[in-house]
């Protein structure tokens, strides 16, 4: 089974609603995918489908025993910004799906391969779509020799590798330019080492009953909420700084190291000088109330 693709989108005209079409002349993915969730949560609670987002995650029961990977990319642009029929922006997202490849449910290159090209700016405003047909069609259509040349040029997105984050382990980023571009760069890692013997997924609970995500890219989530999902790594625009954690697989938990880096990342900087404040005060207050007594 290869890896199945859809464009979702309109038309301008006030009939012609969101629907999903087939990327080239293979049948598209199904977006019956996306009910299912990601790690527990509605996919509409972690990306905005107006922003530019990435979720790159795998579902367990996939063709043959297999995961099914999926990949969505929201806030897609083409070069034509002139919107529906009251003038709105018009959203265009891509699904992917695919099995796991080999006996450890691997990632499908062609998956990782889009991922990297969207990550690395390669898609913005050069997609085979076009808006604006008739009435009685969709409103959209798709360019089956564009998008096999997308897929060319994927395949060709070859960005420094970067180191994966360790099995148990989850990082976050603000989400920027060059973090992506470095995110990309871990995916380019991530198909090296499956391309080995071995795994390059090994240990780090992507795949199977209750899979982790991938890679998230998300203007929603914030650090803590983040956290909870305990994706391998995210970007996001409100990660204000760095987070390297720990995952406890027996527990299910994630953590910092330390109690004070715990602390810091709950209550923030202000919160933990002011909470230091505050136990400072009732400790003077309770001397003091020893000595009268």
């Amino acid at each position: 089974m290869t890896v199945a693709w859809s464009f979702h989108s309109r038309g301008r005209l006030p009939e012609q609603g969101y629907t999903w079409l087939p990327a080239g002349g293979a049948p598209g993915a199904d977006p019956e995918v996306l009910l299912r969730g990601c790690a527990g949560r509605s996919v509409n609670d972690l990306v905005d489908d107006t922003k530019s987002s990435l979720l790159l995650y795998a579902l367990k029961d996939g063709a043959g025993g297999r995961p099914l990977w999926v990949l969505l990319l929201t806030g897609l642009r083409t070069g034509d910004d002139s919107g529906d029929h009251m003038r709105r922006p018009i959203r265009l997202l891509l699904l992917g799906t695919g099995p796991g490849v080999g006996n450890k449910g691997q990632p499908p290159p062609e998956l990782l391969a889009v991922a990297r090209l969207f990550l690395t700016g390669g898609m913005d405003r050069d997609l085979p779509v076009a808006h604006g047909h008739p009435a009685g069609t969709a409103g959209f259509a798709v360019d089956a020799s564009g998008w096999d040349a997308l897929l060319e040029r994927a395949r060709a997105c070859a960005p420094e590798a970067v180191p994966l984050p360790g099995p148990n382990e989850i990082r976050l980023l603000p989400d920027s330019p060059a973090g992506r571009v470095a995110a990309a760069g871990m995916l380019a890692d991530l198909e090296h080492r499956c391309a080995q013997p071995g795994s390059g997924l090994d240990g780090a609970r992507l795949v199977g009953s209750g899979a982790r995500p991938l890679l998230i890219v998300t203007s929603l989530l914030g650090s803590e909420s983040l956290l909870a999902v305990r994706p391998l790594h995210a970007l996001g625009a409100r990660v204000g700084r760095p987070v390297h954690a720990k995952w406890d697989r027996q527990n299910g938990q994630s953590f910092l190291e330390g109690s004070v880096r715990r602390m810091t990342d709950a209550l923030g900087r202000t919160g933990f000088v002011l909470t230091l404040l505050v136990l400072g005060a009732l400790g003077a207050l309770g001397a003091v109330l020893a000595v009268i007594v």
